[in-house]
């Protein structure tokens, strides 16, 4: 199977709902307004960055946008990435993917060696996560061999909030023995089909309704 950073997050948060949600597919995660409306901004940033769309309704995110555009390298809006056994580049829904990933934009300027890796959030912004930013910057090594440092950053656009983080493709080797450690954790559950609980303050908002730990919402008063 594919891994992801989704895949890999979702396991190391709870293996059960993991295995339920996406192995089995028995409880799907339903399309919430907060969703709908990340996807309708990733949509129009994509648009503007890609086409030169006007954002319309999501005019207040300009700034962010023609700062991303007044980075100087190759504009690749919603790059997809698909990485092989070898770590080697390949078809995204090829039948030998490893991992794959999409980064909401990277610009790479070969020439400097550079790369910038954006990840648009539209959440809050109170536990940023660069766990992902990592992922994509191991991956943007591997398709771009001229690129030797990444800047990346979590932008939160509703909160106005950014959080960066900085990679080297000298420090890649280490990195990637740590997410393919993760990954062996998630064969080994699947080769003993053994998934366990991790109850947490999310229980009561996890879609396997049939766990033991889940219990009833929070009444708002």
């Amino acid at each position: 199977m594919a891994y992801s950073y989704s895949a890999i997050k979702a396991f190391k948060n709870c293996q059960r709902q993991y295995y339920e949600t996406r192995i089995l597919k028995k409880w799907p995660f339903p399309e919430t307004e907060a969703i709908m409306y990340g996807k309708d901004v990733h949509q129009a940033l994509e648009d503007y960055i890609g086409e030169n769309k006007p954002l319309g309704p999501h005019s207040r995110f300009q700034p962010i946008v023609d700062a991303l555009m007044d980075i100087e390298g190759e504009k690749l809006p919603e790059f997809e990435m698909a990485l092989d056994d070898n770590l080697d580049p390949c078809e995204f829904l090829g039948d030998n993917v490893f991992i794959r990933g999409i980064a909401d934009i990277v610009i790479v300027d070969k020439e400097k060696g550079t790369a910038y890796i954006g990840d648009y959030k539209t959440g809050s912004a109170k536990y940023p996560d660069t766990d992902q930013l990592e992922l994509m910057a191991l991956m943007v090594f591997r398709y771009f061999p001229e690129v030797t440092h990444v800047k990346a950053a979590l932008l939160f656009v509703v909160h106005d909030k950014v959080v960066t983080a900085e990679y080297f493709k000298k420090d890649a080797k280490p990195k990637w023995v740590l997410w393919l450690g993760k990954v062996e954790e998630m064969e080994s559950a699947a080769n003993m089909n053994m998934y366990h609980e991790n109850p947490t303050g999310l229980c009561p908002w996890c879609p396997v309704t049939d766990c033991p730990h889940h219990r009833p919402k929070p009444r708002r008063y």
